[in-house]
């Protein structure tokens, strides 16, 4: 069988239609299809409601039998590169009539389609400033001067919905943003895996979509500089002078150490992005079986090189090591005081597998320390659970 393309032109606003048939005759199916109206505005945030009347004409250079045909789930909405944005169900379409040698046949359909809000917003989510109506038409010539025919068309017709963006709308703008836990606070103290969640309470002016992405910097990174991973990105249409609250998700509490969260609008993009702290802390019970951790290299009162490498003795059911490095508290009467593990200051840390014992120093870390100071450092063991089950003593090493 023989395929036939054919664009017809209606206001500018019709598809491609691809017909099917033995010979050009099919063209006469569909000789052209239009939508009344062909373009309509719409408005963020509001249910449209609207009539379209489809008109097609066929024409045949002989006595034929003509079959219309469109579907229940004919109608689609989509955005402007063709992303379905719903399937609405509709009334259907049908019918059979006889056109006469070379004369126009008019047929009409017309239906009420209602557009809801969430369709605009998708098409927005996408970035795409118009809904596409699309309506799918099939139609067959079944008899032509009283001969069985199986010629076949297929046509879609399409009605243009723009996004209103009038001058009353203004441009999207933040005019309040407040990150903080329950009860305001802004930092926390919890157990390790204690459930705890946070909320951005933001107020705009203006009408658009407003985005952003939940990230969080967990330990070892903290320690040094923070890593943040996203947790979940949120979207949400505002219009005029909007404010609400957009809840975390569950927050990780696993590791023991120093979180940091943050909210993260990438749309519209602030200068600064807020950030809030907490901390997860491990029962008595959880540190008193602790096991010790034997170190290797380097020894006592070292001095810092470029890739020097900390080693310890394995301890098994270890998941993760952890290094972590320690200001060195001032000394009293020339006496060598250790570090307050509850209050030190951290300035570096690195994550090692279970499986190695040994570390090199990398650049990053090697960054956060000072020339001419004295620091600490020790070794945590991690279980798969993520509780510490094991530690080394204390031991100072001297930057040069």
């Amino acid at each position: 069988m023989k395929h036939l393309y054919r664009k017809i032109l209606t206001g500018g606003l019709l598809m491609a239609l691809g017909l099917l048939g033995l010979n050009t005759a099919n063209a006469g199916v569909f000789d052209s299809l239009s939508a009344s109206p062909a373009s309509k505005n719409i408005a963020v945030g509001q249910l449209a409601t609207f009539s379209i009347t489809w008109s097609i004409n066929s024409a045949h250079p002989a006595a034929a039998t003509l079959q219309l045909n469109s579907a229940t789930d004919g109608l689609s909405f989509e955005d402007a590169e063709g992303n379905v944005l719903g399937r609405p169900v509709t009334g259907a379409f049908a019918r059979t009539a006889t056109l006469q040698q070379s004369v126009r046949l008019n047929s009409t359909f017309t239906e009420t389609v209602i557009v809801p809000p969430d369709i605009i917003f998708k098409a927005r989510e996408n970035r795409s400033n118009r809904v596409v109506v699309k309506r799918r038409f099939t139609g067959s010539i079944l008899e032509t001067a009283g001969k069985p025919q199986a010629i076949t068309a297929a046509a879609v017709g399409v009605v243009m919905l723009n996004i209103s963006t009038s001058s009353s709308q203004t441009e999207l703008s933040v005019v309040r943003f407040r990150l903080s836990f329950e009860n305001g606070q802004l930092a926390r103290t919890i157990n390790h895996k204690d459930h705890l969640t946070a909320t951005a309470e933001i107020q705009t002016q203006g009408t658009g979509i407003i985005r952003g992405v939940w990230e969080v910097a967990e330990p070892p990174s903290t320690r040094g500089t923070p890593f943040f991973r996203p947790l979940s990105n949120v979207s949400k249409q505002v219009s005029g002078l909007d404010s609400f609250e957009l809840r975390s998700p569950d927050l990780p509490s696993e590791q023991d150490g120093l979180y940091l969260l943050r909210f993260r609008l990438t749309e519209p993009v602030l200068d600064s992005v807020p950030l809030i702290r907490y901390q997860t802390k491990y029962s008595d019970k959880a540190n008193a079986v602790l096991r010790r951790i034997d170190l290797g290299n380097p020894p006592a009162r070292a001095y810092m090189s470029k890739g020097m490498e900390f080693s310890w003795l394995p301890i098994q059911e270890a998941k993760y090591y952890q290094i972590e490095f320690f200001m060195s508290p001032v000394s009293v009467g020339g006496e060598e005081v250790k570090p307050d593990l509850d209050k030190a200051r951290r300035v570096a840390g690195m994550l090692v597998l279970g499986k190695n014992y040994s570390q090199a120093l990398s650049e990053l870390t090697r960054m956060h320390f000072n020339s001419g100071f004295d620091y600490y450092w020790h070794v945590i063991a991690i279980d798969a659970e993520g509780r510490r089950m094991g530690r080394s003593e204390l031991r100072k090493i001297v930057v040069p």
